[in-house]
């Protein structure tokens, strides 16, 4: 994917801004990750609480991006649905979310771009979701 710049007003995507969905079973972490993320300037397409709706959410939008917490409620639903979105949607990125990195696998056995703590702060996750789009944001946090 070529290097966006995305130079819209903090919440207004550009028309080229990645497309990010976000998949976790708390639907306040959805929420709460979608409204940072937006007012980042990211396209936030969707989220999804369970294996099924996040599957039909990647499949209508197709987004740059998957942000998934691979727990649905179980790890192994999430990585079936992790092959399948690999499967259906090999462009679509996946960011893996959780608590505690020593639980989950690690992003390469999934195929997934990186691997970010949920206790993470906001400019971890914006960074890790643009570095994961493969695209910069003037002025946006560098992670460093």
């Amino acid at each position: 994917m070529d290097r966006a710049m995305i130079s819209q007003q903090p919440g207004e995507p550009a028309p080229d801004a990645p497309r990010v969905a976000i998949v976790d079973a708390d639907w306040r972490i959805r929420r709460s990750l979608g409204s940072l993320l937006s007012l980042a300037g990211l396209a936030v397409t969707g989220e999804a609480g369970n294996v099924d709706a996040a599957m039909d959410l990647v499949d209508a939008e197709e987004p740059a991006l998957l942000l998934i917490d691979p727990r649905l409620p179980d790890l192994p639903a999430g990585e079936a649905l992790i092959a399948a979105v690999g499967r259906r949607h090999p462009d679509t990125r996946v960011l893996l979310m959780g608590w505690s990195s020593g639980t989950e696998q690690g992003p390469e056995s999934t195929g997934s771009a990186a691997f970010l703590r949920k206790d993470s702060t906001p400019e971890e996750f914006v960074a890790a979701t643009l570095a994961a789009c493969d695209c910069l944001v003037p002025g946006a946090p560098s992670g460093s």
